[in-house]
């Protein structure tokens, strides 16, 4: 019994540990800003993005990109599809750019957050004392 009660945990403990978000949001990631606007032989030309298991679809370059708290970095947003289900999620980019073979793409790890229905409850006004 203990067995499956620490596995519950553990199990729920990940979950929370997620990133949790209610609709209308924005997926980010960063991009070297050199692979942006640098030489046109080694800029990005579109992005793509994967959703939990789905295939890869280009999203072009997001408008709306800014400066990364990371210096050196830009920033990419892009709006969330409305329709997408309430659950565990996760999203991965490709950036893509046009190289003498072709098109060559690089693919980041995938990103793991939670959609909820509505914001769940956070703690507010947290202390100890005597």
């Amino acid at each position: 019994m203990k067995k499956l009660l620490l596995l519950t945990f553990l199990m729920s403990g990940q979950a929370f540990a997620q990133p949790h978000v209610t609709q209308p949001f924005r997926y980010f990631w960063d991009e070297p800003t050199v692979n942006v606007n640098g030489s046109p032989s080694v800029q990005v030309n579109h992005f793509e993005m994967q959703i939990d298991t789905g295939t890869f679809v280009s999203v072009g370059i997001p408008v709306g990109s800014f400066p990364s708290t990371t210096v050196g970095l830009t920033t990419f947003p892009l709006p969330a599809d409305p329709a997408l289900p309430i659950g565990a999620h996760t999203f991965a980019i490709r950036s893509c750019a046009t190289a003498a073979s072709g098109v060559s793409c690089s693919t980041s790890a995938p990103f793991a957050f939670v959609l909820d229905q509505i914001a769940p409850p956070t703690a507010s006004r947290l202390g100890v004392g005597q």
